[in-house]
């Protein structure tokens, strides 16, 4: 879908829900392998990429029996591995979102998975808009900036 609006840059922020195992279980190297296909074919469309941590989540509602913290750690570590490897912006969202048992903090979310408003709109939002002026290197009067909250 990305590809046929043909944008200068994608933000990639996928493995969520490949770690709730939705359809069923998936390895690490499976979820980071559809990653690198979706880093791969942006690319091969001249189109930039931003990589981004999968976000911390500490339970999922819907999968109690999970524990996703962990896994998640263990996940964003081969995503930055390999977008290092490979010269991929990499935006940590996870360092900047974690709470002391590895999900979203309550003033972030309410189900410790999904970010609410004021987490995109504080947190996320001027992170990502710090992405996007660093790989366009847009010029200061062209630069991205996060709309302020009302």
């Amino acid at each position: 879908d990305v590809l046929a609006h043909k944008p200068k840059c994608v933000v990639i922020m996928a493995g969520t829900n490949d770690v709730a195992e939705n359809n069923g279980p998936i390895s690490h190297e499976n979820i980071l392998n559809n990653i690198i296909s979706m880093v791969e074919l942006a690319q091969a469309n001249n189109i930039k990429v931003i990589l981004c941590s999968v976000p911390p989540t500490s339970v999922f509602g819907w999968r109690r029996d999970l524990k996703p913290g962990p896994t998640i750690v263990e996940l964003n570590k081969l995503i930055k591995a390999w977008a290092d490897e490979n010269k991929v912006y990499y935006l940590d969202y996870h360092s900047s979102l974690a709470d002391e048992v590895l999900g979203l903090p309550k003033k972030w979310s309410n189900d410790t998975c999904h970010p609410n408003l004021e987490c995109y709109r504080t947190v996320m939002e001027p992170m990502v808009s710090e992405a996007l002026n660093a790989v366009l290197k847009l010029k200061k009067d062209k630069k991205i900036v996060p709309i302020p909250v009302k």
